[in-house]
């Protein structure tokens, strides 16, 4: 497919808008709604490049939409961890976060070496990469519920 790079290109800029953006769209519309449908949304994406003819028109729209969401998603959930963690401890669990993502940086790849050395299609490989974003919407969703649900500490005096 030689298009693939320019396809990668526009999943990049539009990566690179999804992520300037993202503190202004949650700001205006709130991370509890925003973050879970950006991680959604790039779930939804990756499923459609899964299960779309490449050669289709629509396949610059699908990649774009993936960069866009992707980058917002995960760029925003640092953003996230900075404010979920109290002071005390916000270094060490931002840090921690961050490392969390860089081992499935890591080991994500690695696995999509050994599906395309075992002769898997294209289609299963993407939908297994689909997984985590779902799972990582659920996540958020289930995160904002139960802090929610907790009680709001008194101020100290």
């Amino acid at each position: 497919m030689p298009q693939i790079a320019g396809l990668m290109a526009m999943s990049a800029v539009a990566g690179i808008v999804g992520t300037a953006s993202s503190g202004f769209v949650m700001d205006r519309f709130g991370a509890t709604w925003v973050l879970p449908v950006y991680l959604a949304g790039a779930a939804a994406a990756i499923t459609v490049i899964a299960t779309m003819d490449l050669d289709s028109v629509w396949t610059p729209l699908a990649f774009a939409a993936l960069g866009f969401l992707y980058n917002s998603g995960w760029g925003a959930l640092n953003a996230l961890c900075s404010i979920m963690y109290p002071p005390e401890m916000r270094a060490t669990g931002v840090a921690c976060s961050i490392g969390a993502g860089k081992v499935g940086g890591m080991i994500g790849p690695v696995i999509g070496g050994v599906l395309i050395a075992a002769q898997w299609d294209l289609t299963p490989i993407l939908l297994i990469a689909a997984v985590p974003e779902f799972v990582a919407a659920a996540a958020v969703l289930v995160l904002f519920m139960l802090r929610r649900t907790q009680p709001v500490p008194a101020p100290a005096v």
